[in-house]
């Protein structure tokens, strides 16, 4: 990838010359007037459109839950229709003030855009996307190549596709990078089992679409462990991760395998054990974290992450825990909702929801898996389900 970087005084301009065009033609002139609206430390990076009409990216995050990536891609190009604070872009055009950025070395790779506006906002900036000047893609972004990885890792100190939250909030040097407050903060308790009991055993009693999909996901569950379980060497437990009430743990458990679900929430873990009591084959559960399992390194037969991803504020932590405890050749089956534009399935709760992409690139980056299959729940319900295998030589 080529970068030209245009010095025009007080204000410096980076345009990837990729062959995209730049829409309007005065948009060095909107570039720098945002810059001075969004200023006085305002980097300014373009919104970026594909020619079929749907958005490429509003900007890009990559210190976020989620890892790396294009703020709404695939969406209409007219969704985004405002400014859009982000980290920095992977392609099209920004105009940065130039202290901000002198003695840079000039951008280089896939990740030379990104690059300058983390240092940007290192610096004391800010990176704004804004929707007046857009760059029309004509083809794909290059491959980020391994290169582009280490150089990133090796400066900032953390993955882009799998960011770890908590090591980040950590470093007092990357302080600057913590502008999300969102991910950086102290969400109030989770209260659901509290105050609505358990829950999901009364909709899987009442409700058939729910139990429906319960089975669905139980039953992929025990298919992936049935497919690999004897080859395994492995006596340990099936994991239930963010178990909740335990009614995914006890129908799997239900089926004959030893389960162990786990769960931070009180109230979550005495509603699972006094159900799970009444049944012949019972479910075990332990009050824990996600990012502490109470486990051995690689002697777990499998695991389940069922409605559970989407209210972690680092799920790459959780992931590379998972990745710990399961023995080589292990399933991971993780179900989360689907994201949609404007909506969340859970606005309370839900902290992030997530695309197939993202989903898929954020489980192969955080944690030693490969994806095995990928598909999707629909009906009342818009859920991503992945079933993942843990890699022997990592």
């Amino acid at each position: 990838m080529t970068w030209t970087t245009i010095d025009d005084g007080d204000l410096t301009y980076v345009v990837l010359d990729d062959g995209s065009r730049c829409e309007p033609l005065a948009w060095r002139d909107l570039l720098a007037t945002a810059a001075r609206r969004h200023g006085p430390n305002a980097a300014i990076v373009a919104k970026r459109v594909a020619e079929n009409g749907t958005i490429v990216a509003m900007g890009e995050r990559c210190v976020h839950p989620k890892g790396l990536h294009s703020v709404g891609h695939g969406l209409p190009q007219a969704a985004h229709r405002f400014p859009e604070e982000v980290d920095g872009a992977m392609g099209g055009v920004a105009v940065f003030p130039t202290d901000l950025v002198r003695g840079l070395a000039p951008p280089q790779g896939a990740f030379g855009l990104l690059h300058w506006c983390l240092e940007a906002r290192l610096r004391g900036g800010r990176v704004i996307a804004v929707p007046e000047v857009r760059t029309v893609a004509t083809r794909p972004l290059a491959p980020i190549a391994g290169d582009d990885l280490v150089r990133f890792v090796r400066r900032f100190g953390f993955h882009p596709f799998a960011p770890d939250i908590d090591a980040i909030a950590a470093r007092p040097e990357l302080a600057a990078l913590r502008w999300n407050v969102r991910f950086f903060g102290t969400q109030e308790p989770f209260e659901k089992y509290a105050d609505r009991g358990a829950f999901h055993w009364t909709a899987y009693a009442e409700h058939q679409a729910f139990r429906a999909r319960a089975d669905h996901l139980v039953r992929l569950a025990a298919d992936a462990l049935a497919a690999t379980t004897s080859g395994l060497g492995v006596a340990g437990d099936v994991l239930d991760i963010g178990c909740g009430d335990g009614l995914y743990a006890q129908l799997l458990a239900d089926r004959g395998f030893a389960v162990l679900g786990v769960d931070d929430d009180e109230h979550a873990i005495r509603h699972a054990r006094e159900l799970a009591a009444t049944r012949p084959h019972p479910a075990h559960f332990e009050r824990g974290s996600a990012y502490r399992l109470p486990c051995d390194d690689r002697q777990s037969r499998g695991a389940i992450l069922l409605d559970v991803l989407e209210h972690l504020h680092n799920p790459s932590r959780a992931l590379a825990e998972i990745g710990r405890v399961l023995s080589p050749g292990a399933p991971l089956v993780v179900a989360t909702p689907e994201a949609q534009f404007g909506h969340s399935s859970d606005p309370i709760y839900h902290a992030d929801e997530f695309t197939m992409d993202e989903l898929q690139r954020l489980v192969t980056s955080a944690g030693p898996f490969a994806v095995e299959s990928a598909g999707r729940i629909g009906g009342p319900y818009r859920d991503l389900v992945v079933t993942l295998r843990r890699l022997p030589h990592k």
